[in-house]
């Protein structure tokens, strides 16, 4: 059975449902950049954040995705850690180097899960670090939320 992720009796958003949660909604004109090579993974992410309000841009690689970045400007990136081109810790350190883009807010997630994996993201600049196996829409809102200021709870 799905669990709810608030009080709400038609929101459950177990095994990737849409989250409809009233209790946010992004700032009119704030943009996400999705950079995931999985179109499937990014339909299903992009379709959360826009839900909550966010403006949503995709790219499927390292190299698009630091293009689209510069070409954009995104409030927040959303970073899948194994892609092709340039992974996502490589990704992170062009972004930190540039001091046009060294605060962007980036969360990233990886399938690998591990903490090697953890640390090294975080300490390449990673705002917070998500399991891609068991995200849910409430936590990679409250991500974001956190990420850009907004409050909310860490995300694990």
């Amino acid at each position: 059975m799905p669990t709810r992720c608030h009080s709400s009796k038609s929101c459950f958003h177990a095994f990737g449902g849409i989250c409809r949660a009233p209790n946010f909604r992004a700032p009119f004109g704030m943009k996400i950049l999705i950079i995931e090579d999985d179109r499937v993974a990014a339909k299903l992410f992009g379709t959360w954040l826009a839900n909550a309000g966010y403006g949503v841009e995709f790219a499927t690689d390292g190299p698009a995705g630091l293009t689209q970045i510069a070409a954009t400007r995104p409030d927040a990136v959303l970073l899948d850690l194994l892609l092709p081109g340039a992974n996502g810790w490589d990704v992170l350190r062009v972004l930190r180097q540039n001091p046009a883009f060294a605060q962007t807010p980036v969360v990233v997630y990886t399938n690998g899960f591990v903490q090697s994996m953890v640390d090294e993201a975080l300490g390449a600049g990673a705002s917070q670090v998500l399991n891609k196996a068991t995200l849910t829409s409430q936590l990679l809102l409250d991500a974001f939320r956190a990420a850009l200021g907004f409050g909310g709870a860490q995300a694990a």
